[in-house]
């Protein structure tokens, strides 16, 4: 069965999604992996050589401006959200 899942724009929308591994059709499970603030998806994806399982496909989307909200973590999360 599937289902539709709701899309919302924002920041990120049309942001590209690095893949490796296995590829995405023919693959058994999935690893999302996110990569960290002033960093890029290429970089978290590199661990997928490390991580390497047989059967996985490995998904890294690339946050806008290689930052997933606009401030440090440690501001309020008032000022994080929504992204302006």
């Amino acid at each position: 069965m599937t289902r539709q899942i709701d899309t919302f724009k924002g920041p990120h929308q049309g942001q590209p999604v690095r893949t490796a591994g296995e590829p995405i059709e023919r693959a058994q499970a999935a690893m999302l992996m996110v990569h960290g603030r002033g960093a890029r998806a290429k970089d978290i994806l590199s661990l997928a050589d490390q991580l390497a399982q047989p059967g996985f496909a490995y998904l890294a989307p690339q946050a806008a401006d290689n930052a997933w909200y606009p401030n440090r973590f440690l501001e309020p999360i008032s000022s994080n959200e929504p992204w302006h």
